[in-house]
């Protein structure tokens, strides 16, 4: 069965906390892009957090650390 019906999924938008929980994410990876291996601890904005899935979930299994360079490459991202 699925989790959500037509009625009850969440809205697709970041959680209220999605600051802390970018940060934690992309702390937990040491600040390097999980495609390309790009070191992003010298420029921390440089290293963006990405929901694999929809951005309600925000479950680590469903993140990813991505460089700005990999994450515009990433479907729907410009």
């Amino acid at each position: 069965m699925p989790k959500f019906n037509n009625k009850t999924v969440p809205v697709n938008d970041y959680p209220d906390n999605w600051p802390e929980i970018s940060k934690r994410y992309r702390q937990s990876k040491g600040w390097i892009c999980e495609k390309c291996n790009l070191d992003c601890s010298d420029n921390k904005k440089n290293l963006h957090c990405h929901h694999i899935g929809p951005k309600y979930d925000s479950n680590y299994k469903n993140l990813q650390a991505l460089c700005i360079s990999c994450h515009k490459l990433e479907p729907g991202h410009m």
